[in-house]
């Protein structure tokens, strides 16, 4: 025997779901409103795109930036695509494999840079807590609503800095 809590209303799970929608919108019209006031329009909006699939990869790129993937960085593993190498192997030594490497260490700062900058979106995605039937409690909430609104102010501060300081034409 055991005590079982009380399970939650289904419309109010499916609204708590609604909202983790929401958050993500915020983030992406945060995003489209800072890159729309020093980008034209379609390179905005492929800025914003590129921001969007960032996000969702933030976590591996992390990964990738820190070592915790098989292959190593982004031009050692275009090495071993080319070459059809497999990526547990030792890459053999020579001059291609230190400046691969040396190249990696340089795009490791900057993936680690992006990684840290983009919000992981996948995170305020509450569709498996509502197709699971899992209640999605109100600390939970609160806890992703305090991290989409510590991106999306910083983020509107940004926005409002670049379209002030932007020369306008008459």
């Amino acid at each position: 025997m055991y005590l079982r809590a009380r399970d939650a209303s289904f419309a109010l799970n499916f609204v708590k779901g609604y909202f983790g929608i929401w958050l993500q919108m915020m983030l992406v019209i945060a995003l489209g409103v800072l890159f729309s006031t020093f980008l034209s329009g379609p390179v905005a909006i492929l800025a914003t795109l590129g921001a969007l699939l960032g996000g969702f990869f933030s976590d591996f790129m992390y990964r990738l930036a820190t070592g915790q993937t098989y292959g190593g960085g982004p031009f050692e593993s275009i090495i071993r695509i080319l070459t059809q190498q497999n990526v547990t192997s030792e890459m053999e030594p020579g001059l291609r494999t230190t400046v691969a490497q040396t190249l990696d260490q340089a795009a490791e700062v900057g993936l680690r840079g992006m990684a840290s900058v983009l919000p992981d979106f996948g995170h305020f995605s509450f569709a498996e807590y509502v197709a699971s039937g899992f209640n999605i409690s109100g600390d939970t909430l609160l806890v992703f609503t305090c991290r989409a609104s510590a991106f999306v102010l910083p983020v509107f501060v940004a926005a409002y800095l670049c379209l002030k300081n932007r020369e306008i034409g008459k």
